[in-house]
């Protein structure tokens, strides 16, 4: 069972590394044809998919784990540095 989760592991990590390169790539091409408008929308549904995945995936996952100090502030600090990235732009 542990080689499965690895492998399963490894072709999720491979196929979010492909489709982030796909989508850089597509926006490199089509950059003439996005305004402003366009990347707002896209950047706002990518705040929120991240939220959630962090809110529902990752929590559930921590509070599970004896040791939880490391991993809430780990996801504090990585929810702190995304919000002051976006403040930035």
């Amino acid at each position: 069972k542990t080689n499965k989760s690895k492998i399963k592991t490894i072709l999720i990590i491979l196929g979010i590394s492909l489709s982030t390169l796909l989508g850089g790539l597509m926006m490199m091409l089509l950059k003439f044809l996005i305004n402003d408008l366009i990347i707002g929308v896209l950047l706002s549904i990518t705040s929120g998919m991240l939220i959630y995945i962090v809110l529902f995936e990752l929590l559930p996952e921590i509070i599970t784990i004896k040791n939880k100090k490391i991993p809430v502030i780990g996801v504090i600090l990585g929810i702190a540095i995304f919000f002051i990235t976006h403040l930035f732009e």
